[in-house]
């Protein structure tokens, strides 16, 4: 089997977590949130490599997060990304490795909790499907709401689902979903959404509630509890 290839977006600066260390490099537990993200990656025998799209600015930062947990290896690759997310994730593919992959996952470097057996699940429905995301159901009751403030109507949460990351796709699958993006100056929040854009359908499996994306200061505090249980 080709092996699999993790493109971790990672130039962000982090704005709403506020400080000047971008929230990738912020600690939990003495590791950084990046580095929990590679380990899990670097576990799995599938992963032929993790590609770590970077702000060229914290090269430093992430290469000292990488060896202060011995994970520097030639399987994680470092690529220059750009000022959004998804100009990182396409820079990441245009790596020779793409080429040689039969799924590519885009995995959020600040998500320290996805599982080995959240990215089975994903990757098994994949190389299925073509394409696949993990998601929860929606608790709390959800409004469409104009610019004013005035609802504009109540949406039916059977049908609604909180994605995640990692999400997954047959490699040829997310590299024609991005150059349809570029050639026609599509963006979108997730993956998924570009994969549509062509008509490719995309399943969603279920998610991981401890898979926690930390975006404030109060995620962390979050994410500590979880290790505490």
């Amino acid at each position: 089997m080709e092996p699999w290839t993790i493109i971790l977006p990672a130039a962000g600066s982090g704005l709403r977590f506020g400080g000047d260390v971008p929230k990738q490099y912020r600690h939990l537990r003495g590791i950084s949130l990046i580095s929990y993200s590679v380990r899990t990656a670097l576990s799995m025998p599938e992963v032929g490599h993790v590609i770590i799209a970077i702000n060229p600015e914290h090269r430093a930062m992430c290469e000292h997060a990488l060896s202060s947990q011995h994970l520097q290896s030639d399987r994680v690759l470092i690529v220059e990304g750009g000022t959004e997310r998804q100009q990182s994730i396409h820079a990441a593919l245009q790596h020779a490795v793409i080429s040689d992959s039969s799924l590519v996952f885009v995995h959020d470097a600040v998500r320290p909790f996805a599982t080995f057996d959240l990215y089975r699940r994903v990757g098994l429905a994949a190389m299925e499907h073509g394409a696949a995301i993990p998601g929860l159901a929606v608790r709390d009751t959800i409004k469409s709401v104009f610019d004013g403030g005035i609802v504009e109507a109540t949406l039916p949460r059977s049908v609604l689902r909180a994605v995640q990351t990692p999400q997954c796709f047959r490699a040829g699958v997310l590299r024609s979903a991005y150059a349809h993006a570029a050639e026609l100056g599509i963006t979108a929040t997730d993956d998924a959404s570009l994969v549509e854009a062509i008509g490719i359908p995309v399943l969603c499996v279920e998610g991981d509630e401890r898979n926690i994306k930390v975006t404030t200061p109060l995620d962390l505090l979050i994410a500590e509890a979880f290790l505490a249980v």
